[in-house]
């Protein structure tokens, strides 16, 4: 598990499903925000899909990823 699946080009079936349902648990998660009190700041925990897709799948799927769910993001609830 890690960056030389995409590398080689084999990957799995299960790794893509896997991949797909975690970047749209990323995106759900955007509009979650832990409200600390102070003027407008919140905590978001997208940064834990997004470390375990790195961690997981490696740096490149990680780009990907995260490039992918941010412009969603902002189409979705643009701030």
């Amino acid at each position: 598990m890690g960056g030389e699946f995409f590398a080689k080009g084999n990957i799995k079936i299960f790794d893509m499903c896997l991949i797909s349902i975690l970047f749209a648990l990323q995106i759900l998660l955007k509009f979650v925000n832990i409200q600390t009190g102070f003027a407008n700041l919140s905590i978001g925990i997208t940064y834990l899909v997004f470390g375990y897709i790195c961690l997981a799948y490696g740096p490149i799927w990680g780009i990907i990823i995260g490039f992918s769910s941010d412009i969603m993001g902002f189409i979705l609830k643009p701030t």
